[in-house]
């Protein structure tokens, strides 16, 4: 079989089809796939690829088609490789046969000789340069029966190879006095041991569940390195959000004020992006392997949010002496991007790794923050039996503290009308509907106002587990917005009225914001777009922006998906399940969801959905660990593991 090798000769086949001058079975699929939501935004590179291979029959090129959506599709769902065969079995077969009787009908006879015909071609190599072998310059490669996008892998490779040289480099700080560390920071057995791990290893990766400690380590490494002499301007904090990286400053900063330290010097927690130096226009970053950071110390919080390609630009812009801090909850949702870059390090890595288990929320002066652990730890122990959470058949027997579950045969109205009651009743004290001047900085005395206002909107969150349905966020947020509206009289068809929780949902560099922060509207009643403004808390203060400037950029945010939370923390925190099982309702999503409360969460719905998450993993291919294992040479890791 012949391939077209150019980009040209793949337009011209690609033009062809687009004139309809060769119709048939692949037009069909082509069109149907562009109507399927998870499929549509990958089907003209798939096409455009498919062009390029001079194949007459039409079940090849359906075949290959499907092959390379999917591939697509199980790379921007978090895999960064598709299984192709496994244990000697065509796997995929199954999975292409399955999407394309979704959409055509009758004998698929010419579907499945199709698909032979292509696993032929891809085990003889005859479709290079699409898809090659793993040393080949190809978009796509095949290694040991999986089918990878060849920059991801390579950027697995060098990820697995330079973390772990890291992660056997011991940095040798011995000087160090840990008992008398410990007086003035109080540490338990655990902590102390993973801040001695952090000192004495050039990569220590800290995973905890909530209210064990990372915070406190953090504070108690801060000081052991300035007294080893460490310039505080050379030590970095960073998260992979913007409200991340603000409750890490804040937490840091409050512990480190209580212990006989200086402050001067050490520079607000960051964005990742933005400690990298990420310029969007062109999609480049300041700092990689010729132009590294100057830190000699890096320490990073929630670093389960880490995806691929940012870890990858995070390691390439060190320093080859500095040393990297990774601090997170293992069984969190891992990054909204491909991989699993946190997971896979811990389980590659035990002799890095710092595990801490004791959680100091579980005590017998805080039943309600005990309540919570035990309910996220019947959720990783895949037992959500009714024993972990307090059952409740009806609004009046809520107790608002601890974990209950809220059945289902309360109505949705019902409960998001209990919810704004109680927790929105602050805005019948706190002004929100005023006249003012939009600027960048609010100054006192507006300012402790304002201040009162975010920390009230903070303190609560609606979760919800997807964007669409009867429980999802955009349903939830018309039924809070209707609510609100009706009570003080403003316009429902007007979409942001003053007093009411709003989200960025992509990054905005000139104002200085980014995806996932929150804010809320401030305006007067009867006032247009041009008279409301945003309220976003800064790292220098409050800040008042323009609404019509955001208006592109904002949705509400009464209620947000899980994964949007990541990184926050709430006193009280509803999380709404769906009625119908769904595939992004995992363990890990509902565990999340719980542990962003300190002190009530509610789950709402059917307790069979809570059942349906509990039952459930996250699952993502990636070749991370493995690679990790063989970097290191472990010698528990088998000879066959690579191929797994």
């Amino acid at each position: 079989m012949k391939i077209e090798c150019t980009m040209t000769s793949a337009w011209a086949h690609y033009e062809t089809l687009d004139k309809g001058l060769r119709r048939g079975r692949l037009s069909q699929l082509t069109s149907q796939l562009r109507k399927d939501r998870a499929a549509n935004n990958h089907v003209t590179l798939a096409e455009l690829l498919t062009a390029a291979v001079n194949e007459k029959s039409d079940g090849y090129r359906c075949a290959l088609l499907l092959l390379l959506v999917v591939a697509l599709e199980n790379q921007e769902s978090g895999s960064t490789r598709l299984p192709i065969w496994v244990d000697g079995e065509m796997c995929i077969r199954t999975r292409l046969t399955e999407r394309i009787a979704a959409f055509m009908a009758g004998d698929l006879k010419w579907f499945s000789e199709g698909i032979e015909s292509l696993m032929n071609d891809i085990e003889r190599g005859n479709l290079k340069p699409l898809i090659g072998a793993e040393t080949e310059s190809c978009p796509f490669i095949i290694r040991a029966g999986w089918l990878h996008e060849n920059r991801a892998f390579n950027q697995e490779v060098i990820l697995a190879k330079k973390m772990g040289s890291m992660a056997t480099r011991l940095t040798g700080v011995t000087t160090l006095d840990i008992d008398a560390l410990a007086l003035e920071f109080p540490l338990s057995q655990e902590q102390r041991q993973a801040v001695e791990k952090t000192l004495h290893r050039q990569l220590t990766l800290v995973t905890g569940g909530p209210g064990t400690g990372k915070t406190s380590i953090v504070v108690a490494l801060i000081k052991a390195l300035i007294s080893e002499g460490v310039d505080l301007s050379r030590i970095v904090l960073a998260a992979p959000t913007g409200k991340a990286a603000f409750r890490m400053d804040q937490a840091i900063r409050n512990g480190l004020s209580q212990g006989r330290e200086t402050l001067d010097g050490l520079s607000p927690a960051m964005t990742l992006h933005r400690l990298l130096g990420y310029h969007p226009r062109g999609g480049r970053f300041k700092h990689h392997p010729r132009n590294q950071l100057s830190a000699s110390v890096v320490i990073i919080d929630e670093a389960s949010m880490i995806d691929t390609h940012l870890m990858f630009r995070l390691i390439r812009a060190l320093p080859e002496s500095s040393k990297l801090i990774l601090l997170g909850d293992n069984d969190q949702l891992p990054s909204v991007g491909s991989g699993q870059v946190y997971k896979d390090l811990i389980n590659a890595l035990p002799k890095a790794t710092a595990r801490l288990t004791k959680s100091f929320r579980m005590r017998d002066d805080d039943p309600d923050g005990r309540d919570i652990l035990k309910f996220a730890a019947a959720i990783c122990e895949t037992k959500p039996n009714l024993d972990s959470v307090n059952q409740k058949n009806s609004v009046q027997e809520i107790r608002w503290a601890g974990a209950e579950h809220v059945s289902d045969n309360v109505p949705k109205d019902a409960m998001v009308a209990a919810w704004y009651e109680r927790q929105f009743s602050f805005l019948e004290r706190l002004p929100f509907m005023m006249t003012h001047s939009a600027v960048s900085d609010v100054d006192d005395p507006i300012h402790e106002t304002y201040s009162q206002l975010l920390d009230e909107f903070e303190r609560t969150q609606v979760l919800a587990v997807t964007r669409e349905g009867p429980a999802g966020v955009n349903s939830l947020n018309r039924l809070f917005q209707s609510i609100h509206c009706e009570r003080y009289h403003l316009n429902p068809k007007q979409t942001f009225q003053t007093g009411t929780p709003v989200i960025m949902r992509r990054n905005d560099y000139q104002h200085d914001l980014f995806n996932g922060d929150q804010g809320v509207v401030i305006g007067p009643r009867h006032g247009d777009i041009n008279e409301h403004s945003v309220l976003f808390r800064g790292a220098n203060g409050n800040r008042l922006l323009p609404l019509g400037s955001l208006l592109g950029d904002l949705e509400l945010a009464y209620a947000v998906t899980v994964h949007q939370s990541q990184g926050s923390e709430y006193e009280s925190v509803l999380i709404c399940l769906p009625s119908v099982d769904v595939p992004m309702l995992t363990r890990d999503l509902v565990y999340t969801g719980v542990t962003r409360s300190r002190r009530s969460v509610i789950t709402w719905g059917p307790v069979q959905s809570l059942q349906w998450a509990c039952q459930r993993a996250a699952i993502r291919y990636s070749t991370l660990d493995a690679l990790l294992r063989h970097s290191v040479d472990d010698a528990d890791c088998a000879p066959d593991e690579l191929t797994k």
